[in-house]
C-alpha cells in the first residue's frame, strides 16, 4: 500500500466518522427539541407552574453538581480515569499540564 492509497483510505474513513457524528448530534438535538417540551408540557400540566419550575432547576442544579464532580475526578491523578496496568500510565481524560 503505497502513501496516495493510504491517504485515500485515511479520507473516506474519517469522512464516514464526520458523517456519523454529525449525524447522531442533528438526531440527539432533534430529539430533545421534541421531548423536552413534550414532557415539559405534561409536568406543567399536571402539577403547578411553580412546582415545574423548582423541578427543572432542581434537575439543573444536580446536573451542573455532577459535571463539576465528575471533572474534578479526571483531574485527580489516578481518581475515576483509571490506570492501565501493563504499563502504569494514566488514562485520564483530561490530562495535567
Amino acid at each position: 500500500m503505497d502513501c496516495d492509497d493510504n491517504r485515500a483510505y485515511l479520507f473516506a474513513v474519517r469522512k464516514i466518522f464526520f458523517s456519523m457524528t454529525a449525524g447522531m448530534w442533528t438526531f440527539s438535538f432533534y430529539l430533545g427539541s421534541f421531548v423536552g417540551p413534550t414532557f415539559g408540557g405534561i409536568l406543567v400540566q399536571h402539577t403547578s407552574f411553580a412546582f415545574s419550575s423548582e423541578m427543572f432547576s432542581a434537575v439543573f442544579v444536580f446536573l451542573a453538581a455532577v459535571d463539576v464532580v465528575s471533572i474534578l475526578l479526571c483531574r485527580i491523578p489516578g481518581g475515576g480515569g483509571g490506570r492501565d496496568q501493563a504499563r502504569g500510565e494514566e488514562t485520564t481524560l483530561i490530562q495535567r499540564r
